[in-house]
């Protein structure tokens, strides 16, 4: 069976890619969005391939492809239309019914008979057909044929709009959802006369009904007789064209079948029981045979080994056999699995993920091959990296500055790296001029419960913000607004984990930050926390599918608390680990978990 995800993936961005016009400019397509795309683009992922019918001869697959629409603007309004006019331009391209030539060709010819006929009825009847096959027999599907695929029916499931505001813009996005039916076409054969031939006893002066006969040979594997591969020949399609073949070759008009394991169209062959070879070292010579389109012929990557000895069939630097495992294409040279070190195991199943010797659980940097260890430090606390780009430039620090969580009155001490320090003790924001451009490490230690940059700061304020090195031993009351529209963050290289109270939440922690990095996120003790809403949310910068995964994994083996929503935005998850952890959090405590979907 063919997969027919890619191709159809490929054939819908083939098609959208330079047609969609938004203010007289071409709207970018992707598959994968570069990190410096800007709006408007659109995205084109695959999200579920399944089988829905089968057969001897044909598969039938409902193949449902996602394609996300991104717009953005600043003010209160605007983005909807934007919106709109892609999706009404995407939905006439992949909707289409029928094909524009082929229907002018139809209306001339109702022409052609007008001008040459006087009208009756049966001219009338004519016309009317002839405008029924310019709708029925020819259609817009995708035209998958050469992939030995057909698509025949195109249904659109929906399409969702929805709204996410950031500090600078908003952003407006449409998901739709298609569905195509895909069957995969089998062989052709020549036709055969009714009544062939069948070993009867029919005396010897009955003339004998002759067969159309469809000769075909494969290069393959019958593992049932043999796991290397030979030269299999004659083979037909259909037992009668076999037991016909026998009969002609001194047999009694009987034959047997051969299924051969690196067969794309995985089909049934009949071998006559006369003149039939099954261990040949050559091709038949005849010019009669067509050969059966065997995987051991395909050169997919075009380096001169064929498919059936590559260990690589794409060219991508990862085997077939591992490609297959972590659920990347051996096939498509585009799709690979995340593997940092080069290892050949994939990220998600790496103990080892820099390739450094020391395992990621014992490894302060498990991204980074350089160094494992933390530097050793005697202090305890949260260290910030603050960096200033100009002379004499302010900082602040964001937090609470009204009420008083449990009697937590501040008292701590706040060391700027560069000489000062101050103590706090009140509810303020604390804030210091730094006299050089430059990144200082700003260290926090005694009773500081709150971060919240994300209220009561400049762009410029919060953006000095650009790392959390250490969550150290502060008790935060909260998460929630800690960190959100932080475009400073990228990537956070704290490797310890936050102690967050009882009661606490991560909604808008880093909601609307440039953060996709985050250290041993699945290691966070989330056990007590039910509110996450739009925690990691970004559609520019979601988290990368390292850290999703790290989530995953990690949260599922925790007792979570239950009917949560977690809305990840444009991340993805890798398939094994991280899809099983995603799925027994849905299942087991009724979350309702919104992503990307999976790489």
């Amino acid at each position: 069976m063919i997969e027919a995800l890619h191709y159809l993936r490929k054939a819908i961005i083939d098609r959208l890619s330079g047609s969609i016009v938004l203010n007289s400019q071409n709207v970018p397509v992707y598959n994968r969005v570069p990190s410096d795309a800007t709006e408007p683009f659109i995205k084109v992922y695959s999200l579920q391939n399944e089988e829905i019918e089968f057969n001897r001869d044909t598969y039938i697959l409902d193949c449902i492809t996602r394609i996300d629409v991104v717009t953005s603007f600043d003010g209160d309004s605007g983005g909807e239309l934007d919106a709109n006019q892609i999706v009404s331009q995407v939905l006439t391209l992949v909707r289409t019914r029928a094909n524009d030539n082929v229907t002018n060709e139809i209306n001339d010819l109702i022409n052609t008979i007008r001008a040459r006929s006087t009208y009756n009825e049966n001219i009338q009847e004519t016309e009317n057909i002839l405008r029924e096959c310019s709708t029925v027999t020819t259609n817009g599907y995708f035209d998958l044929s050469a992939n030995g695929l057909n698509v025949y029916t195109s249904v659109l499931m929906n399409t969702t709009y929805f709204e996410e505001d950031a500090e600078d813009k908003t952003y407006f996005r449409a998901i739709i959802e298609l569905s195509n039916k895909i069957a995969q076409q089998n062989l052709t054969t020549t036709s055969i006369p009714e009544n062939p031939y069948k070993p009867t006893t029919q005396s010897s002066s009955q003339e004998q009904q002759s067969v159309n006969l469809n000769y075909r040979f494969i290069f393959g594997v019958d593992s049932s007789i043999s796991t290397t591969e030979h030269y299999y020949y004659p083979l037909f399609a259909t037992q009668t064209e076999a037991n016909y073949f026998d009969s002609q070759n001194g047999g009694t008009g009987t034959s047997h079948t051969h299924t051969f394991v690196d067969d794309p169209s995985s089909s049934t062959w009949y071998m006559p029981t006369n003149g039939g070879t099954h261990s040949a070292t050559s091709p038949p010579s005849g010019s009669e045979y067509t050969e059966i389109t065997s995987y051991a012929y395909v050169d997919t990557d075009g380096d001169g080994i064929l498919n059936a000895v590559d260990t690589d069939d794409d060219g991508d630097g990862q085997t077939d056999a591992n490609e297959t495992l972590y659920g990347s294409d051996p096939l498509d040279s585009s799709s690979t699995y995340a593997d940092l070190d080069g290892d050949g195991i994939a990220d998600s199943s790496d103990n080892d993920r820099d390739g450094d010797g020391y395992d990621n659980s014992v490894d302060a940097f498990p991204d980074d091959a350089s160094q494992w260890q933390a530097p050793t430090s005697s202090f305890e606390g949260a260290i910030l990296e603050f960096t200033t780009t100009s002379a004499n430039q302010q900082v602040k620090i964001g937090t609470r500055t009204y009420g008083v969580s449990g009697g937590n009155t501040p008292n701590y001490v706040v060391d700027w790296g560069d000489g000062n320090s101050d103590t706090i003790t009140s509810l303020t924001t604390p804030t210091h001029t730094y006299a050089n451009s430059g990144s200082y490490d700003v260290k926090i230690s005694g009773t500081f419960t709150r971060f919240r940059f994300g209220s009561g700061l400049s762009s410029t304020e919060i953006n000095a913000l650009t790392d959390v090195k250490q969550w150290g031993n502060l008790t935060l009351e909260t998460m929630e607004d800690a960190f959100k529209s932080c475009d400073g963050l990228s990537a956070l290289t704290a490797t310890d984990t936050p102690t967050i109270a009882s009661g606490g939440k991560l909604k808008n922690a880093f909601a609307y930050s440039n953060v996709v990095t985050i250290p041993n996120l699945g290691s966070w003790d989330v056990a007590h926390i039910s509110d996450f809403s739009n925690a990691f949310i970004d559609s520019v910068y979601p988290l990368d599918t390292t850290t999703y995964d790290s989530l995953l994994i990690g949260w599922a083996s925790q007792n979570l608390q239950s009917n949560v929503s977690l809305n990840m935005g444009g991340s993805q998850y890798s398939s094994g680990a991280a899809a099983t952890a995603r799925e027994t959090i849905r299942t087991t405590y009724n979350w309702t978990i919104t992503d990307g979907g999976q790489v």
